[in-house]
């Protein structure tokens, strides 16, 4: 059975990760990205800041459980 990983955790494990996903999303070469489903898949997670913000400012975290259920399809 795998260990389950501590959120927690998961800043000292991962230091140099960035603390938003916006910032992946500037430095990342989109460039190689041909096959327009990919395009519309990044620009689908780069929303994902601005869905945390509605859903905590609307007091509406079910709005979170929608947009992951709707990118994972």
């Amino acid at each position: 059975m795998p260990v389950p990983v501590d959120i927690r955790n998961a800043r000292a494990a991962f230091p140099d990760l960035p603390d938003d996903v916006a910032s992946l999303v500037e430095v990342a070469d989109l460039a190689q990205l041909s096959d327009p489903a990919e395009l519309a898949l990044m620009r689908q997670i780069a929303l994902y800041p601005r869905v945390v913000e509605a859903a905590a400012a609307a007091h509406e975290p079910h709005r979170i459980a929608f947009y992951l259920f709707d990118l994972a399809k």
